[in-house]
């Protein structure tokens, strides 16, 4: 006999399809052409931010200036897919890869750029209104590439990190609070590092470093990827190296697999391929796959792009003049590339790249920055075009032991009879068990749980139709099914489509 459980949670209309064995249809041209606005001189990476609190985003451009005064350009969005005329800022030689983040602690939006040419690193002061005022040089060492801003001795000061690619080191400077640093630190890297991420790898609450170099070991036929855990202090341990593709030059993070351990994704330059390295929870990175891209990828970015809960990848091409979209299938794979003009006009152009909704319109856009016509491509996602998502209906999960678990999520396509919405079916064994079910978001967060209890013996129907602890509807996206019968456990996962 089955019987149905009144959990507190309420039913909302939604459509829900199950993970895992489904397949993810993409629209014919999720992406539109390109429309371009004038930047400075050899633009090379482009970030975007709320920089004048409006709630509309805007571009940070470097421009690099082909060897000569570098530049940052800032374009303020206007909110419906359009940006305003560009303001720009004398910036060092050689100005690299911006990073966005408070460090003079005033509530204002800093940019901190890497100067290449000038073994420097540029703190550049953020006003209210979004305008930069009173830049401060600090020496790095030679040749930085990239800056990452993160706390990295927990003391609640924004730190930052800076790769050193002719030095073969990574300077870490710790805040002493109000935009002041100490001298800074360095760790040895591998040869040439040239990309850089700041994330917390073994999630122990404390930021690592990962740094990618352009260096090739010829005995693993590709280039190192240095990881380097912190201890807490804004100290780090020693360097482990993990083999990627020839000429690491680009670093992203993110849940691919949807398991709540973070996971890496390198852009290998001379192989013409994305690494996606899964991550084990423990700083370790177990499985590696590579994509083939189009001819020298030299940009990336990450971003769920067609608004189905799962993290996808956009990497620009420089020599094909093309950014590819690589659409996640939610369990660490990917589908096949679809290519999209740049819309740079030359035939060697895109470089860096990032992910941003510029129109409000809530599905993600690109922009890129193109080195040669001096311009930054906006792509606007086609999101109001139809998507669909199938899976085979029933699927179950189970474990072995005494205290069978079974969940099965049915498929409701009609809104109007969601009736239960997520149904939950399990086992209890006889003389009953204490059950427990949670959900979680994709980065591991919890979103709603049903209250541990006692259940009697048999099978038992529990429902979840979207709603979250607080009572409030959640988005569409993945979610992460956790339940326990006794002391066996089991997990799966469920889309929720709006």
């Amino acid at each position: 006999m089955r019987r149905h459980s009144h959990w507190p949670i309420t039913i909302c209309s939604a459509t829900l399809l199950t993970l895992p064995a489904y397949v993810t249809g993409q629209p014919a041209g999720l992406f539109g052409q390109a429309v371009t606005y004038p930047v400075g001189s050899n633009p090379t990476y482009v970030r975007a931010a709320d920089l004048n609190g409006d709630g509309r985003p805007d571009l940070v451009v470097s421009n690099s200036g082909n060897g000569g005064t570098g530049s940052l350009s800032i374009l303020f969005g206007n909110g419906d897919c359009t940006l305003q005329p560009r303001v720009d800022y004398r910036a060092e030689n050689g100005v690299f890869a911006p990073a966005i983040g408070d460090l003079t602690e005033d509530g204002n939006p800093d940019v901190l750029t890497a100067n290449y040419l000038a073994n420097s690193v540029s703190i550049f002061r953020g006003l209210r209104n979004g305008r930069l005022v009173g830049r401060v040089d600090l020496w790095a060492g030679r040749q930085p590439a990239e800056v990452a801003i993160a706390d990295l001795n927990g003391d609640g000061h924004a730190d930052f990190a800076v790769n050193n690619f002719a030095a073969n080191t990574v300077s870490v400077f710790l805040a002493k609070g109000h935009g002041r640093f100490m001298d800074p630190v360095d760790y040895p890297t591998r040869d040439g590092p040239f990309a850089l991420a700041v994330l917390d790898l073994n999630l122990d609450g404390v930021m690592d470093i990962v740094v990618g170099n352009l260096y090739v070991d010829w005995s693993v036929n590709g280039s190192p990827l240095s990881v380097m855990l912190g201890r807490g202090d804004g100290t780090f341990g020693s360097r482990r190296d993990i083999p990627v593709g020839k000429y690491a030059g680009v670093v992203l993070s993110g849940d691919f697999s949807a398991d709540g351990k973070p996971d890496l994704a390198v852009v290998n330059a001379e192989s013409r391929s994305v690494s996606i390295l899964l991550g084990d929870g423990a700083g370790g990175f177990p499985f590696r796959t590579d994509y083939a891209t189009g001819d020298l990828p030299l940009g990336g970015a990450v971003g769920d792009l067609n608004k189905d809960g799962v993290l996808d990848l956009a990497v620009t091409n420089l020599q094909s003049n093309t950014v590819s979209v690589f659409l996640g299938n939610g369990d660490g794979t990917f589908g096949q590339r679809t290519d999209y003009p740049a819309g740079g006009g030359y035939f060697i152009d895109p470089g860096g790249i990032a992910i941003v909704d510029l129109n409000g319109d809530g599905w993600p856009d690109l922009a890129i920055a193109n080195s040669v016509s001096n311009t930054v491509s906006v792509l606007l996602n086609r999101g109001a075009q139809a998507q669909t998502a199938a899976s085979r209906a029933g699927h179950s999960g189970s474990t072995s032991g005494r205290t069978p678990w079974r969940v099965s999520f049915a498929v409701r396509q009609n809104p109007a009879r969601i009736g239960r919405g997520v149904e939950l079916i399990y086992t209890v064994p006889d003389g009953g068990a204490d059950v427990e079910v949670s959900i979680y978001s994709v980065t591991g967060q919890e979103v709603a749980r049903f209250p541990r209890r006692h259940e009697p013996g048999g099978s038992h129907v529990a429902s979840w139709g979207g709603i979250d602890s607080r009572g409030e509807k959640v988005s569409s996206g993945i979610y992460l099914v956790r339940g326990s019968i006794g002391d066996t456990a089991v997990r799966s996962r469920v889309v929720l489509i709006r």
